[in-house]
């Protein structure tokens, strides 16, 4: 019909009505006389065909009778035409036949045969190349793009609106903008690179909150200072990154938005100096106050100081606690003379350049060597505020220390001197003397602390969408209740076997069956399942959040079902201290105290999966439960300070898997380490362990294995 999409398919609906495989094969076989050619070829155009509706068929069918007094081009037009009427529309349909009449008029058959037979070239020429790029698609390059300007420490996201809050990248799910697909994908990279360089050129290292109310029009200074950063940061990019500063100017990108004022020209001079910062922006806002504010640039993304402000302040206070926690064990590990004088901050002086920031770090006299942990903690904070506050240079104290500086980070339970719930001492694998040393390991299991009581509703709003797939999926594993008739005592009055009785009472005069009733069985789920969720300082960030947020759409989801579940952390600093946090047990309910223990789930040390495994199989010992799983979520290998790492942390984690699952545990990791290949099936079995490749998709992961493992 008119107006067909150029590349729709037929919907199945369309070949109602149409003519079937048979009857279109007999008509074709008539019109082109196949009795001395190979049939298969009418065979498939008969059975391809019936996937159109009855007009595109007879339309088909008359372009091939229109030939019959050429049966070379009849029979070409056979084989090629269906190819055709999926793709092109009425209007390019008829010009292909049009040009297959041309060539005809010229007496040329075999010209005519040629260019029907190179149907495809027709097609590629009558449609217009696909200009639309999708975020989806374009995802693997932008990603590994994203991880080479910053490693992971930006994310990347979709939303309508692109901006960044300091903690993701946010693009627009599609882009359509320019002629071509290149061009397209090349303003996503340029956009990409804009929102990264407003964390790595400091355009967020600005008092937000300050910002935000000290003009009277705050969306007008947030205006104007976009426009700002917009002069600032391309000078930045021309210096730092001069390709992808050509690949903007070559779609039209870098144009000029200004009005050409003198004050608007003097702003631009001065904010395309090397060495121009942030402060300088913000500095300009109160000159071109009185201007029209400019059209912004598309490239630069959308402003949003609020959200960046929730940001900054939701990893600041677990960024400063986990500083100084490095900051205690850096000392510890140092010698330093001072080691014992905990209660004297650390100096630093930085040394800020274009993409990185150096520091040289001090303890009383002695200069210190900055470990790479300390330095990512250190970039960060400076890039949230400019500079490091001196409180953060503070060591927690061995015991009984305050919380961090600010007050506002959730402190571990140890941290605050509270002692450990209960001590329990386990073996561990020595493989070098293939011997289980006895009592070896104590693990301390604390309550896990309290986190942000928000934390759970703010998730859900999130993830509206993500929890109720997840409903669905296990509400699906929860059986159906049967229902058996014919029974003596039950839940309801079978009106079947009821009746029949009636009758036969009447009929009789016997007192009729009494089995009348039926009976609901309730199939129960005899499941019991534990989540062991890696809580060291490689999960610090994102992985760390993530798994916060799956834990609380899991257990969710969980409440559908009705398994008995737990949910614990785990990390450590040598075999003296394994620490356990109990965020779930098996027999507490789900409320607001474990949701804020979710919240509270921080990370911290090292990752000694073997004690946690052997805790998890001592904890199942005193559960009845048909099915007992062990879910271990862990960011990498086994690790820990005292040279628990390497052949050793994987073949005692392994020994203690084996361990569980002859105590009828059986154990499956979830990871995020992309080398896991190389040691994870050798620890858990080739099918015991699954990898996520985004830790955007550790939920859906969670689900998908405890659906699959459980049911």
């Amino acid at each position: 019909p008119e107006g067909k999409a150029a590349h729709a398919k037929p919907s199945p609906t369309t070949s109602r009505g149409g003519r079937g495989e048979r009857e279109l094969q007999l008509t074709l076989e008539l019109i082109v006389n196949v009795a001395d050619r190979d049939r298969r070829d009418v065979f498939a155009t008969a059975r391809a065909l019936t996937g159109f509706g009855m007009v595109d068929q007879d339309r088909f069918v008359a372009a091939v009778s229109g030939f019959a007094a050429h049966p070379e081009v009849a029979y070409a037009l056979c084989r090629n035409g269906s190819r055709a009427l999926r793709e092109l529309n009425a209007h390019q349909w008829r010009g292909w036949l049009e040009q297959i009449r041309r060539r005809l008029d010229g007496q040329n058959a075999a010209a005519a045969v040629d260019f029907t037979n190179r149907v495809e070239d027709y097609i590629k020429a009558a449609l217009p190349p696909p200009r639309e790029v999708s975020l989806e698609r374009a995802r693997p390059a932008l990603g590994r793009f994203l991880t080479g300007l910053c490693g992971d420490r930006l994310r990347l996201a979709e939303n309508d609106t692109a901006y960044t809050d300091t903690d993701a990248v946010y693009l627009p799910p599609k882009c359509s903008t320019f002629d071509t697909a290149q061009r397209n994908f090349d303003f996503y990279k340029t956009l990409l690179t804009y929102l990264w360089a407003q964390t790595a050129f400091g355009t967020w290292r600005i008092d937000v909150a300050n910002f935000l109310y000290e003009h009277e029009d705050a969306d007008k200074a947030t205006a104007l200072y976009r426009v700002l950063e917009t002069l600032r940061l391309d000078a930045c990019i021309e210096r730092e990154l001069p390709g992808i500063f050509r690949m903007a100017k070559q779609i039209g990108l870098q144009q000029s938005l200004l009005p050409g004022t003198d004050v608007w020209n003097d702003a631009a001079l001065r904010l395309r100096k090397d060495g121009a910062r942030s402060s300088d922006s913000i500095g300009l806002i109160k000159a071109v106050y009185a201007q029209a504010v400019p059209p912004a640039a598309a490239y630069q993304g959308a402003f949003m100081p609020a959200r960046v402000h929730r940001a900054i302040n939701q990893r600041a206070p677990e960024n400063r606690r986990e500083l100084r926690e490095a900051l205690a064990e850096l000392l510890r590990r140092s010698g330093t003379a001072d080691a014992k004088r905990s209660d004297t901050p650390f100096t630093l002086k930085f040394y800020e350049q274009a993409l990185h920031t150096d520091f040289a770090l001090q303890f009383g006299d002695e200069q210190v060597e900055v470990p790479a942990r300390v330095r990512e903690l250190l970039e960060q904070i400076v890039r949230d505020f400019g500079a490091v506050p001196s409180d953060a240079l503070q060591p927690v104290r061995a015991a009984g220390d305050e919380t961090a500086a600010d007050g506002a980070a959730a402190t571990t339970p140890e941290d605050a001197g509270a002692e450990p719930e209960t001590e329990v001492k386990l073996p561990e694998w020595d493989y070098a003397v293939q011997k289980l040393r006895r009592d070896w390991c104590r693990v301390h299991l604390y309550p896990g602390a309290d986190g942000d009581a928000d934390f759970a509703a703010q998730t859900r709003a999130e993830y509206r969408g993500i929890v109720r797939k997840l409903n669905q999926t296990f509400e699906a594993l929860r059986e159906e209740n049967r229902a058996v008739k014919r029974q003596t005592a039950g839940d309801e009055i079978d009106v079947d076997a009821a009746t029949e009785a009636l009758i036969d009472h009447i009929a009789t005069n016997n007192e009729g069956d009494d089995k009348v009733f039926i009976r609901i069985n309730k199939s129960e789920r005899n499941v019991a399942v534990m989540f062991m969720v890696d809580a060291s300082s490689s999960t610090h960030g994102q992985v760390n959040t993530i798994e916060r947020k799956s834990l609380v759409l899991l257990c969710e989801s969980l409440e559908l079902l009705g398994d008995r579940y737990a949910v614990f952390g785990f990390s450590g600093n040598t075999r003296k201290h394994c620490r356990l946090y109990r965020v779930k047990d098996f027999d507490e309910t789900y409320g607001a105290g474990v949701q804020r223990r979710i919240a509270g789930l921080a990370a911290r040390d090292y990752t000694r999966i073997g004690a946690a495994v052997r805790y998890s199989a001592h904890r199942f010992a005193a559960v009845r439960a048909k099915t007992k799983v062990l879910i271990v979520i862990s960011d990498g290998k086994p690790d820990d300070a005292d040279g628990y790492r390497g052949d050793y942390g994987i073949e005692d984690t392994r020994k203690a898997l084996l361990e569980a699952r002859a105590g009828g545990v059986f154990a499956h990791c979830i990871t995020i380490d992309k080398t896991a290949k190389e040691y994870l099936p050798y620890m858990y079995g080739h099918t015991n362990f699954s990898i996520v490749s985004r830790v955007e998709d550790l939920p859906f992961k969670m689900a998908d294995i405890y659906r699959r493992i459980t049911s």
